[in-house]
């Protein structure tokens, strides 16, 4: 079972649960903590700093950490140095690329949703969508040569409340 990939205890356990004893499942995962095959506190870490994780709330990580049986503590610490903005930037970039060009305020709330939907709160989606305004005006700016000349109206894509 820990050939594939490392589990937590709590995943070790509901898979030795239907072969065999609970005394024997004990024993082995004991064991396999003591060996150190078996560390909650560190498969914590490796997840929150793994790539699935890095596009992804604090809120919606804690939420997956304690379905896995992960304990609060060990959840809070692997969570200590994760920052909600520059994951729902990061989130929110790769999104706008898969959206294509389509209306901005469609684009806005759809971008809005899908950052939601990822456990991000108000600050962090607000602070992401106002980061790609900012970005977007300054490539615009790079590209026409005169900003004076674009239509101001055009850059306020990501405005709007929720």
């Amino acid at each position: 079972m820990l050939a594939r990939r490392t589990r937590t205890e709590h995943e070790l356990r509901s898979a030795m649960a239907d072969k065999f004893s609970t005394a024997e499942t004990d024993h082995a995962v004991e064991r396999l903590q003591t060996l150190g095959y078996v560390d909650d506190a560190a498969w914590a870490v490796n997840y929150v700093d793994g790539e699935r994780a890095q596009e992804r709330a604090a809120s919606l990580l804690r939420r997956e950490l304690l379905l896995r049986g992960i304990s609060a503590d060990d959840a809070a610490d692997a969570l200590s140095r994760h920052d909600d903005h520059p994951s729902a930037l990061r989130a929110a970039r790769r999104r706008l690329r898969a959206l294509g060009r389509i209306d901005p305020q469609r684009r806005a709330r759809r971008l809005r949703d899908y950052l939601g939907r990822r456990g991000f709160d108000r600050s962090a989606v607000e602070s992401a969508l106002a980061r790609l305004a900012e970005d977007e005006l300054s490539e615009g700016e790079l590209s026409e040569g005169d900003p004076s000349e674009s239509d101001p109206s055009e850059n306020r894509l990501y405005e709007g409340s929720f």
